[in-house]
């Protein structure tokens, strides 16, 4: 006898598989509108540190500010409009062979070399935070 259609071990399969699929794909949609929100906040951060990175490195080649400008004193930390706070931290350098860390130690007007750090946080969400650095040296003479 010939019969056109599923039988009951088929279908039941079927929906188990389906099932374990469509589990699967849930929990990663589920995760990626976890992290969007996130990822919409990081690029205007991004921005605003790469901003106040630029406004630093423009300080440093004002012939009335210079290297001697760029101490912790003359930036502080900023409430943004946006709803994010920057931070500027200007750190001396220590310098190992040909490597160069950024150290915790507040940089004096005469260091050879700076670290300029620009934080920035979402004020809603302080875990999102980015940072932009760069060293800077004293022209030699």
């Amino acid at each position: 006898m010939k019969s056109s259609g599923f039988t009951l071990i088929e279908s039941i399969l079927f929906i188990t598989l389906l099932a374990l699929l469509a589990t699967g794909l849930v929990s990663l949609f589920a995760r990626h509108l976890v992290l969007f929100p996130h990822t919409s906040q990081m690029l205007p951060a991004l921005l605003l540190a790469d901003g106040k990175l630029a406004s630093l490195m423009a300080d440093y080649h004002d012939p009335d500010k210079g290297m001697n400008w760029l101490v912790d004193g003359n930036y502080g930390e900023e409430s943004l409009a946006e709803g994010y706070r920057r931070v500027v931290a200007i750190t001396s350098v220590q310098v190992a062979g040909d490597s160069y860390q950024c150290s915790d130690t507040p940089a004096s007007g005469t260091d050879t070399i700076k670290c300029l750090t620009v934080r920035v946080a979402a004020l809603e969400n302080p875990l999102l935070t980015v940072q932009s650095r760069t060293l800077v040296w004293r022209a030699s003479p």
